[in-house]
């Protein structure tokens, strides 16, 4: 291609350096270089000295200060803690806050306050200046956060809808740690995912995506409701790790609260359902020896029974049909069971947004979602709140126990009435479906808790949930995963 001579020649641009007129445009009497000194956006020309561009510290390019998103805010902070100012556009994954003069300025990148001496974390997500004299008290409180608004994803009463793409970014941003031992291998073929009721406190966005953690709606407590993603294995115990840590950093539980398990993975058969029914019933008295006194009905000190006993029905039964189809009864609030297993919601919540409508679920061991609603879980909902990764661990181990028994057991649990049935402990259950390492473990902490609780002078759990703040160990919490 041939240019002429005056296409060729040097000029001078608008910061005095000289470049070649090919490469430049000439706005308003000056000339200034595409792409470094002038940027062609929203189909036209615009210089590096106009009102209307800035530089996105996001992107790394020059954008319109009419862009969708554009913050001003900290773009970096020298070593003595001077921050600079920029503009950049909003990227909720990195952007954070920090008190600045009196002022909560946003921050490009995380990365850029942690780890630094002199700058702090506070209760509300935010970060300060460790310097100031006077510190919020909401920096240094766990404070009852307005729940309405608070997170940028949906706020719903379940985590469905949120599942896959909180899912998507787990796996490719969670790092776990390492673990001092094979004991996940017992949980294969297992999914499990944890609810953590909280009453005051909130753990800042951008830490949910990334550890699997969803916040939910639930009226029944003041707090968020933090919800787990479908965990498994090696990953899913060090995922639960790290929820802990982040729940004991940033809110507080009381006795209002709960923490409930579910697992998927349990056959979805009328046998399967009834041997796990029969089972539960046997070790219903263990299961409540475990935890508080009032834990068996809970409306003495909360709002209603929330992990009451399992219904005393076909108790007389010899085969799985006539014992499920009694359960079915009474789990379905009076509907007769046909030839299979539903497909649909449950007839109490046809729409499935008003979970807490179904009475017949507040059981300690809720076989609801496995019957109905397409989850294909099992709920275990008697525990006290808390923020121990090891009590959580030692729980989903045990429940998972009480699973694979009922199923290597489920001809035996259906052949025979209830009365005639030997007398099954929780010990014996652990023993036989762990190795001697694990199982010995377990037992152990099953035997502390229970004598703990025999007592009764912690008869709603407020002494063992007071030391977890305090982060005094009440039990044997040996560590075997």
């Amino acid at each position: 291609m041939q240019y002429s001579n005056s296409f060729m020649e040097k000029v001078t641009t608008y910061d005095g350096t000289t470049a070649f007129r090919k490469n430049c445009r000439f706005i308003k009497g000056t000339y200034y270089i595409k792409d470094k000194q002038c940027f062609w956006l929203k189909e036209r020309w615009y210089r590096i000295n106009s009102e209307y561009v800035t530089y996105d510290h996001e992107s790394e390019s020059w954008v319109l200060k009419s862009t969708k998103d554009l913050l001003y805010g900290i773009i970096e902070i020298s070593e003595d803690n001077i921050p600079k100012f920029g503009h950049f556009v909003r990227n909720t994954k990195k952007n954070v806050y920090i008190l600045h003069k009196g002022v909560l300025e946003c921050v490009i990148d995380v990365k850029i306050l942690e780890e630094r001496s002199g700058i702090k974390e506070g209760m509300n997500g935010y970060y300060y200046f460790s310097n100031l004299k006077n510190i919020p008290k909401d920096f240094t409180h766990k404070l009852k956060p307005k729940k309405e608004g608070f997170y940028s994803f949906p706020f719903n009463y379940g985590s469905a809808e949120l599942i896959p793409s909180f899912t998507i970014t787990f796996q490719n941003e969670f790092i776990g740690r390492e673990l001092l031992s094979d004991a996940y291998k017992y949980l294969s073929g297992y999914a499990f995912g944890v609810e953590f009721e909280t009453e005051r406190g909130a753990i800042p966005e951008k830490y949910l995506h990334k550890s699997g953690l969803i916040a939910c709606r639930d009226g029944s407590i003041t707090g968020f409701e933090y919800t787990t993603i479908p965990l498994m294995g090696k990953v899913g115990i060090q995922a639960l790790k790290e929820n802990c840590d982040l729940i004991r950093k940033f809110c507080s539980c009381s006795v209002n609260e709960s923490m409930h398990i579910h697992i998927s993975g349990y056959p979805r058969t009328i046998k399967a359902i009834a041997a796990l029914f029969r089972l539960g019933l046997i070790l219903e008295n263990d299961i409540y020896a475990m935890f508080p006194y009032y834990y068996v009905d809970t409306s003495k000190f909360k709002r209603k029974s929330y992990c009451g006993p399992l219904p005393k029905v076909g108790l007389d039964k010899d085969n799985a049909r006539d014992i499920f189809s009694a359960l079915f009864l009474w789990l379905s609030n009076g509907i007769v069971f046909g030839r299979s297993l539903p497909t649909g919601p449950h007839p109490m919540d046809r729409s499935g947004q008003h979970k807490w409508e179904i009475s017949p679920r507040y059981v300690w061991l809720n076989m609801i979602p496995l019957i109905w609603g397409g989850r294909e879980t099992i709920e275990f909902r008697c525990h006290t709140p808390t923020v121990s990764s090891q009590k959580v661990i030692n729980w989903l181990y045990i429940t998972l126990a009480i699973l694979k028994y009922a199923k290597k057991h489920a001809e035996e649990l259906v052949l025979s009435p209830l009365s005639e049935l030997a007398k099954i402990s929780i010990d014996e259950v652990v023993r036989e479906i762990y190795p001697k390492k694990i199982s010995r473990i377990l037992v152990k902490y099953i035997e502390d808790r229970t004598n703990y609780y025999t007592d009764k002078n912690d008869a709603i759990g407020e002494i063992e949930i007071l030391s977890e703040e305090k982060n005094n160990e009440m039990f044997n919490l040996i560590t075997f995963v």
